[in-house]
């Protein structure tokens, strides 16, 4: 007999599906937050004004990086509550495409020299709409899937919650 996830029993079908669909997930919002957040940096110049210092220069990396964590939460209320109205199938296919129109806007975005300041703005505004749009087909909404029959919406927003405030404080000076 083989043994479940924590030993208990075995998994069923439904409950295989979701945990490989997990750790699919899992795998994709890496490479979708944070790997394009590492690529960003020697991009950054492209975005915005020359002549910045290595300050602003900075600043500028890690408030790109803070709205994409924002974007998570956000995005997790919004689509679970949808998720719990109009079914998970609907939310999770809307979000996959909303992902993947923002991020071939972003492939497509002007640099400063084309349009300014706007451009620098659109990639924040684009990057906070791939992690909101990404929010509802995560781990997170499939593990709420698996948690409580009511409030999954809920669920989903606190797990994205935890994820920001544990980046927040996990400086190796806490």
């Amino acid at each position: 007999m083989s043994a479940g996830l924590f030993g208990a029993e075995p998994l069923s079908p439904a409950a295989r599906r979701a945990l490989i669909a997990g750790c699919i997930g899992f795998a994709v919002d890496f490479f979708d937050i944070y790997l394009p957040i590492l690529a960003l940096a020697p991009v950054t110049t492209y975005f915005q004004p020359p002549g910045l210092s290595s300050t602003v220069t900075t600043t500028i990396y890690f408030f790109i990086f803070a709205t994409t964590l924002l974007g998570r939460p956000c995005g997790a209320v919004i689509f679970g509550h949808w998720a719990d109205r109009i079914g998970r199938r609907r939310t999770t296919i809307v979000s996959i495409v909303g992902f993947g129109v923002c991020t071939l806007l972003i492939a497509c975005l002007p640099g400063y020299a084309s349009v300014g300041i706007t451009s620098l703005l659109l990639l924040i505004l684009l990057r906070f709409t791939v992690a909101f749009s990404w929010a509802a087909s995560t781990r997170r909404t499939i593990r709420s899937h698996w948690r409580w029959s009511q409030k999954r919406g809920a669920a989903s927003w606190a797990g994205s919650c935890r994820v920001l405030i544990r980046s927040a404080f996990s400086s190796s000076r806490w």
